[in-house]
């Protein structure tokens, strides 16, 4: 398993095109022919095979960063449950507005039922790194920047994008979807030989394959980060 480095940036592939907003940066668009008005797949009908309709990836750098500078950074790291979809855009970047309810706040003074709206670069006609948008009720512990000029107050969007999520695996334990955190370590699990967690832990590496995952006890994560806010 390689760890990453502290504050880094990391390449994805392709030669560099624009700077987005300070989070990353665009090298590359593979664009497949894609028709906003068909589904993603067609209905099966009169024996015609079903037309899957591909979207365009976005191939992009990330800034991404260790623990603490995180903890430094974000402005609120949060369990949240997906509630639903609010919009989708794309311009100036294809996103994906999220709804969200808070669970707990580890940063942040939210309090628990607070909802919120979570921005996720990438949207249903283009991904972003391959990344699979969230799903309703689905659970994760996200590391967020507030958004300036949004209609809602309480708008965020994912610091370090995929490397700022830990998904729920189950009550105790959270999937990080990238780049493993040496500082993180002290908080490493081993989920492969337990015959409970691993179905659920196999689907979520096939829906962000190719990427190092890296599987954490939450309450020691929590626990990391509340030190480092006692650091700061």
């Amino acid at each position: 398993m390689g760890y990453l480095k502290s504050r880094s940036w990391v390449i994805l592939g392709g030669a560099f095109i624009v700077l987005a907003g300070g989070t990353w940066i665009v090298i590359s668009k593979n664009t497949t022919d894609f028709n906003p008005t068909l589904p993603l797949v067609s209905s099966v009908a009169n024996n015609v095979n079903p037309v899957v309709q591909k979207k365009t990836n976005v191939i992009g750098q990330l800034e991404v960063f260790s623990i603490d500078e995180a903890v430094k950074n974000a402005d609120l790291i949060a369990e949240v449950e997906i509630t639903g979809v609010v919009e989708e855009l794309d311009d100036p970047l294809h996103k994906t507005i999220f709804s969200a309810v808070i669970g707990d706040a580890i940063k942040g003074d939210l309090s628990p039922g607070t909802a919120i709206h979570i921005m996720q670069q990438g949207n249903s006609k283009t991904s972003f790194n391959e990344n699979p948008l969230f799903e309703t009720k689905d659970k994760y512990v996200l590391v967020l920047k507030k958004a300036v000029g949004m209609n809602s107050d309480h708008t965020y969007w994912i610091l370090g994008e995929e490397t700022g999520v830990f998904e729920e695996l189950d009550d105790k334990t959270l999937v990080k979807w990238t780049l493993p955190d040496k500082k993180l370590k002290p908080a490493e699990v081993s989920v492969e030989q337990d015959s409970a967690k691993k179905p659920k832990l196999e689907k979520i590496k096939e829906k962000v394959i190719g990427k190092d995952t890296h599987v954490i006890d939450k309450e020691k994560l929590k626990n990391i980060i509340k030190d480092q806010m006692m650091i700061r």
